[in-house]
């Protein structure tokens, strides 16, 4: 699923980033942007996703995750859009949320729960107005809401990258 996740990031960005620069994204090509950066972009989110779960795993570091969590959001933006190596795409990340780090959380949390909650909420919705589906219907239906709506996460999360990357060159 992580992979999933990184792949669906990745992709957004570049579609976003043709939209911004004028051109019609197309599947094909986007994916193969991606896959072009997929060694930087897997070793760069596989040593992030490793030192959020040892710091989870410590329970006492969990503070310290979501704070590197919240640094290393625009990891899949520096691998692809900006072609950066895993480590260099990490700093980069880490000095474009400097100084909004509580605006990035927010804005990311609540993108996050929306689409996570999206599923369930129609889920249950159609448990309720539509009572002959059986269970197993309705999470299927709760699941392709999720998938539909995920890639909205990267979307959000790319725009971000923009406004961030605009406010920190106009601030130079």
């Amino acid at each position: 699923m992580l992979i999933a996740a990184v792949l669906v990031h990745s992709a957004t960005a570049v579609a976003v980033s043709e939209l911004a620069t004028g051109r019609a994204p197309q599947a094909r090509a986007t994916f193969r942007a991606v896959f072009a950066r997929f060694r930087p972009l897997v070793r760069a989110m596989g040593r992030a996703v490793g030192i959020l779960v040892g710091l989870v795993i410590t329970v006492v570091g969990i503070p310290l995750a979501v704070d590197r969590a919240v640094r290393w959001i625009f990891l899949p933006q520096m691998c692809v859009l900006e072609q950066r190596e895993a480590t260099d795409a990490r700093r980069a990340s880490m000095r474009l949320v400097r100084g909004t780090w509580w605006r990035t959380f927010t804005v990311d949390a609540i993108v996050n729960v929306s689409v996570l909650l999206a599923g369930p909420i129609i889920g249950v919705l159609f448990v309720f107005f539509v009572s002959e589906l059986s269970l197993s219907v309705v999470n299927v239906i709760g699941s392709v809401v999720y998938t539909v709506a995920y890639p909205y996460v990267g979307i959000a999360t790319t725009l971000l990258y923009y406004d961030r990357s605009t406010r920190a060159e106009a601030a130079k």
